[in-house]
């Protein structure tokens, strides 16, 4: 009986934890005139293979069919939301708009790196100057090396009672501010958020102009500002009869984060009806002769309350890692040292557990298997970073 010998460095290929490799017969293409067999393998010379300098293949029984290199991939969802814009420096100022929001899914090589810049809302503090509009919140930018660069706008700073600015355009426009006596105001935001595309897939993009005003009349209410823009819906005009701020425009409801995590990782304050919205408008302020106090309500998914009355009150802020932008002040000639900042932008992950790449952050990202489905892993920048897929 013939026997096979077998050379001495292939007697462990099946050990636990061998290193070694089976090579292959390597050559030009496999010659015509020879019986192939199916079954089969060799390594092609004559053919490259994504960027290789050859090609393996495997004889099917009728034809040599070649193995082809594939990067293999990760998809995840995502939201993206820009800085929310602060409120105007005004008596009645218009609330600030939410940042812009894009959503969907991308699929990228793994490996690859991503840096992500994470934006800030317009600030409101420090010295002010009486009848200024408000700061634009910060973009939010995911920039994937080798590829396409995807941009949530930040929020336009809400409106003041002074025709001689203009009230901040942004992912949501700021609302119009400080329409009164006299009929001097900043005008209307408008939005500038856009779909945004590319290679690795399309984001959808939100975002909506802010309020109008529509006049005042004495002695009712001295100056009023209208409502910033959401991501979701267009901030509402002023309130003239009522005396006080219109509300915030309403953010979108999402459902990359359930309600329990976002309460957890964010603000129970974004879970309204038992939906998560993120990039709510900011409501606007007022000034008028009532002694009462009076709220225009934010916009669902973090948009502060406007705030108006007699008396200088700072509007509040807007929720930070939501965009939502700054409720309206009533900062009269007097002044305050403050007014309404918009809240922090943010960024959400959402990819299978198999699947989760590496994040780092000089600030803060939490990391956590989903709570309604522990087969998803979350990551929430809330402050820039990189994520290797």
């Amino acid at each position: 009986m013939a026997l096979n010998k077998v050379r001495g460095e292939m007697v462990d290929l099946n050990s636990t934890g061998n290193t070694k490799g089976l090579k292959m017969p390597s050559g030009t293409a496999f010659p015509s005139g020879e019986n192939a067999v199916q079954g089969m393998i060799r390594n092609d010379t004559n053919q490259t293979s994504e960027g290789a300098s050859s090609t393996m293949q495997h004889y099917n029984g009728s034809s040599w069919k070649n193995f082809v290199n594939i990067t293999p991939q990760a998809t995840f969802e995502v939201l993206m939301a820009g800085g929310g814009g602060g409120t105007g420096t005004s008596a009645g100022g218009g609330g600030g708009g939410a940042g812009g929001i894009l959503t969907g899914s991308l699929t990228i090589d793994k490996g690859t790196q991503i840096a992500i810049t994470v934006g800030n809302g317009g600030s409101g503090n420090g010295s002010q100057t009486y009848a200024t509009v408000g700061v634009n919140g910060d973009d939010t930018v995911l920039a994937i090396s080798g590829g396409t660069t995807y941009t949530a706008d930040g929020g336009g700073g809400g409106g003041a009672n002074n025709s001689g600015q203009s009230t901040g355009n942004g992912g949501s426009g700021g609302g119009n501010g400080g329409y009164g006596i006299g009929g001097s105001d900043s005008g209307q935001g408008t939005s500038t958020q856009t779909n945004q595309n590319g290679s690795e897939g399309n984001l959808t993009g939100h975002g909506n102009n802010g309020g109008a005003t529509s006049g005042v009349n004495s002695p009712c209410c001295f100056y009023v500002g209208a409502g910033g823009g959401g991501a979701g819906t267009a901030g509402s005009p002023t309130q003239n009869s009522a005396g006080y701020g219109g509300a915030g425009g309403d953010g979108i409801v999402s459902t990359i984060l359930s309600t329990s995590d976002v309460s957890t990782y964010i603000s129970a304050s974004l879970v309204d009806g038992g939906n998560v919205y993120f990039g709510g408008g900011g409501g606007g302020g007022s000034e008028n002769n009532f002694s009462a106090t009076f709220n225009a309500p934010g916009g669902k998914g973090g948009g502060g309350d406007g705030v108006g009355g007699a008396s200088p009150i700072v509007g509040n802020n807007g929720i930070d890692y939501s965009g939502g932008g700054s409720g309206g002040s009533n900062n009269t000639v007097t002044g305050l040292s403050n007014r309404g900042s918009g809240g922090k932008g943010v960024v959400i992950i959402r990819v299978l557990e198999s699947n989760k790449g590496t994040a780092a952050s000089s600030g803060t990202v939490e990391s956590f298997l989903a709570s309604d489905n522990n087969n998803f892993r979350i990551f929430i920048f809330k402050d820039s970073g990189t994520y290797t897929v």
